[in-house]
């Protein structure tokens, strides 16, 4: 259709321009026929396949945009599901004796308790306090006091004392940790028991095991407390 357009063209010029001799020599075909090869030969080809391959670039960028997304929302919900996870009671041992193993108790407004063994009737220190976090598959604590007996004596362990002795007539205190201090445990073993307490949760802390007993963090502890506000500094 162009050839078309443009051959029908020139004839007009020449009709408009009056050419006298009425027709178009050989000398005129030979640059009408130059002219028509010229407009008739792709144009900005290798424009056209830069761009094509700028769209193939754009596409894999978009792409990978955007499983970059999706792996920051899975990972954002995984996070989101051990946060939940946690909140509650954890116990060293699966079950409730006589007296109770180490606990944590991982309040929902990030506050935490960690209460050491009652049947280590020698220690000084009792338990320790501070905030809790979850940054992808690690746990993060930030420990910023601890409740300590200070002076006393020794004296008779109890029946159901794993220690030597006890600790009598000492008198607590509250010390703050300043700096606070920074603890850091994966959270890549955690799962549910299928031995011992079935279908518990159970993490895995500082290689010791602890099982999650209650998902209320105020269950046993020595005195309960109102989100474990008491102990944060």
């Amino acid at each position: 259709m162009r050839h078309m357009i443009f051959i029908a063209t020139i004839i007009l010029i020449f009709v408009l321009t009056g050419c006298n001799s009425g027709s178009i020599n050989g000398q005129d075909w030979e640059i009408i026929n130059e002219q028509n090869q010229e407009s008739s030969e792709p144009q900005d080809q290798e424009v056209t396949d830069d761009q094509r391959q700028e769209n193939v670039e754009d596409q894999e960028n978009t792409n990978e945009q955007g499983q970059k997304g999706e792996e920051n929302l899975d990972q954002k919900n995984v996070e989101n599901s051990k946060k939940e996870i946690m909140i509650g009671t954890w116990q060293e041992s699966p079950s409730v004796g006589s007296l109770f193993a180490s606990r944590y108790h991982f309040y929902g407004n990030c506050n935490y308790i960690f209460e050491y063994s009652q049947y280590d009737e020698s220690k000084r220190i009792l338990s320790e306090m501070g905030t809790w976090s979850v940054e992808s598959d690690t746990l993060a604590l930030i420990v910023k006091s601890k409740i300590t007996v200070v002076g006393g004596e020794k004296g008779a362990p109890g029946p159901n004392s794993t220690s030597e002795y006890s600790i009598v007539n000492g008198k607590i205190e509250i010390i703050e940790v300043n700096p606070p201090k920074k603890e850091e445990y994966e959270l890549n073993n955690m799962y549910r028991d299928t031995e011992e307490r079935i279908g518990y949760w159970v993490i895995i802390i500082n290689g010791t095991q602890y099982w999650r007993l209650l998902d209320d963090p105020n269950a046993y502890l020595n005195e309960p407390l109102e989100d474990g506000e008491i102990y944060s500094s």
